[in-house]
């Protein structure tokens, strides 16, 4: 019984980081694109900051979740 419980959980948790790795792959494309949009002028520097910044952290979500679905 523990053992059946133990690959359920496995496949649950697998789904779950599946939907959350689409999630940030889609906030990832989003980034790029104000990534983009902040580039065309000066004023937007402050903004191409956080961006560049968000892209770093969300790259580094990714990874991580990539390794915990290899557990």
């Amino acid at each position: 019984m523990a053992k059946v419980e133990e690959e359920f959980t496995k496949k649950i948790s697998n789904k779950f980081f599946e939907f959350q790795r689409a999630g940030l792959v889609q906030y990832s494309k989003y980034l790029d694109t104000q990534l983009e949009w902040a580039s065309k002028e000066s004023i937007r520097e402050a903004y191409k900051k956080y961006i560049q910044a968000q892209i770093i952290d969300t790259k580094k979500k990714i990874e991580a979740i990539d390794e915990k679905m290899k557990l």
